[in-house]
């Protein structure tokens, strides 16, 4: 079956909020530590609130057989100075990668992002995702610049990429 990639719904709340912690405890390189992510059901609804009212942030899901694989979430400037630009991180279940769903969500986000008017989209990656990296890079993303030692887990620091892709 085809996933379909989309807006994120209020009434996904729970099976987002799952979603998030099986890619948190199955992913090397996202902030979060196995187990550490622990949001209630009702603070993850008013973060959705929040982000599917806000005119320059939302989250674009992956679905496959009515559950949720995958996101990208869009986190818009809070100021007149900086609303032109947002702040993506995406998260994917590992039996989902290198199948062109991570693709197809960054592009419905960037179609997505056109048509609020948006200018700029940045994120970081840890230097050491290469197939994050090189899928950010196919996309049309660019370096900008290097943060030394920004993470810190399996007794070593990990640098991150600083990478933004204009619209």
């Amino acid at each position: 079956m085809k996933e379909i990639i989309r807006e994120i719904r209020i009434n996904d709340v729970e099976d987002f909020n799952k979603l998030l912690d099986s890619v948190i405890n199955q992913s090397e390189y996202l902030l979060f530590n196995p187990g550490e992510h622990q949001i209630s059901i009702q603070n993850q609804t008013l973060f959705l609130e929040e982000m599917i009212t806000t005119s320059n942030s939302t989250i674009i899901v992956a679905e496959l057989n009515d559950t949720l694989i995958g996101y990208v979430t869009i986190q818009g400037g809070k100021t007149n100075r900086n609303r032109h630009a947002a702040k993506i991180a995406m998260g994917l279940l590992p039996t989902f990668r290198n199948k062109g769903i991570g693709y197809k969500l960054l592009q419905e986000t960037e179609a997505w992002a056109v048509r609020r008017q948006l200018h700029r989209l940045e994120l970081t990656v840890v230097t050491e995702n290469e197939p994050a990296y090189r899928l950010y890079e196919k996309f049309g993303f660019k370096v900008e610049g290097k943060k030394e030692q920004t993470l810190y887990f399996n007794d070593k620091y990990y640098d991150e990429f600083m990478m933004a892709k204009l619209l």
